[in-house]
């Protein structure tokens, strides 16, 4: 993050900075989305700076810094290119006859230059989004693959594609993915110590500190965790899994929904398609689910932070659907439904074991 005092557009370009290399940590996801969260400003600019900086090559060397990166192919080109053309210019000019040599040699340069204007030889390239969503904000992007993706609330997603394959870092959070299908470049959607491959797919992913969960509306994924590799989990799905250097890479079929939840067992389950990702449609639905789930979504379509302070609370569990527009709502049910009440303590609510 930039320090204070620094200007918008600069910590803008420090952000796009950070998507550019090579690994993302999902911290740097985070706080990317809390930067464009803090101030419309902020997104505005952070667009702005992801259009010029991608726009860098086409841009011709002399405009450039020389310490603001390696010269690219790209960049060698262009100037190869402007010297020969000079030449000639020059030449011409003060009508000095040339030799056959020489124009042979400019040609030739002038040829090398515009081949490699657009691709950097041997070298795929590499197109890179961000997208983000605000607390409470749902919302769908196109990656440039053709692909869809809904973003729930307060959610992060990194995008790298080339020739050779596609992958999307995702922070904590939800999405609904829709991915064309291309089988000669695999789609892999990472979120912390989850994976998930895809060949053309619907699916729907939701992950927070408690665990993950995958459902699939269309197509086959292949999951892998380190959580999968449990020993009761593998022999209970020995048929449909394959070992991964990270446990056991579980596949789901189009109503299918894997749970991978803190100190309890792994669940696969039938869920029918309508019932996946009712958050598009501002419904919160839980089946089952404890309490403590239900606190992680109410955090994300709110500001004000909801904390459970006793374990047990949070383990309650509750089947019940919410709007979730209507978060006061929501907690006046779980306070009459459950034996629970609100403390406030602050700007944030507590939830607490009803005497």
């Amino acid at each position: 993050m930039a320090k204070p005092g620094t200007d918008i557009m600069t910590t803008a370009f420090e952000w796009c900075a950070t998507l550019d290399e090579a690994h993302v940590s999902e911290a740097d996801s985070r706080a990317l989305a809390a930067w464009l969260e803090a101030d419309p400003s902020h997104r505005e600019a952070f667009d702005r700076a992801r259009r010029f900086w991608h726009e860098l090559g086409g841009l011709g060397r002399e405009q450039l810094d020389p310490a603001f990166f390696h010269p690219s192919w790209r960049e060698r080109a262009r100037a190869a290119m402007r010297g020969a053309v000079c030449r000639i210019r020059e030449c011409m000019q003060c009508r000095q006859p040339m030799a056959v040599g020489s124009v042979a040699v400019i040609c030739g340069l002038l040829v090398f230059a515009i081949s490699h204007l657009t691709v950097d030889p041997g070298v795929a390239p590499v197109r890179e989004a961000a997208h983000a969503t605000r607390i409470g904000e749902v919302r769908t992007v196109r990656l440039d693959d053709g692909s869809s993706v809904t973003l729930g609330a307060n959610t992060s997603i990194a995008a790298t594609m080339d020739s050779h394959g596609r992958l999307v870092r995702m922070s904590e959070g939800e999405a609904f993915f829709e991915v064309e299908r291309d089988t000669s470049r695999p789609f892999v959607v990472e979120s912390g110590d989850l994976r998930i491959t895809v060949h053309g797919t619907a699916f729907d992913i939701r992950r927070s500190e408690l665990g993950a969960r995958v459902a699939v509306t269309s197509g086959v994924v292949s999951v892998s965790s380190p959580q999968l590799a449990d020993p009761d989990a593998s022999a209970q799905y020995q048929t449909g899994d394959s070992a991964t250097t990270s446990g056991i890479s579980r596949v789901l079929t189009a109503g299918e929904r894997l749970s991978l939840e803190a100190d309890a067992p792994v669940r696969v389950e039938s869920v029918r398609a309508e019932d996946v990702a009712p958050w598009r449609h501002n419904m919160l639905v839980y089946i089952d689910a404890p309490l403590a789930e239900i606190v992680a979504d109410l955090n994300r379509y709110q500001r004000r932070s909801i904390r459970i302070r006793d374990e047990s609370v949070g383990r309650i569990r509750l089947t019940a659907t919410f709007h979730g527009n209507d978060i006061q709502g929501i907690l006046a049910t779980l306070t009459e439904a459950l034996p629970v009440r609100l403390a406030h303590v602050g700007p944030d609510i507590e939830l607490r074991s009803a005497p």
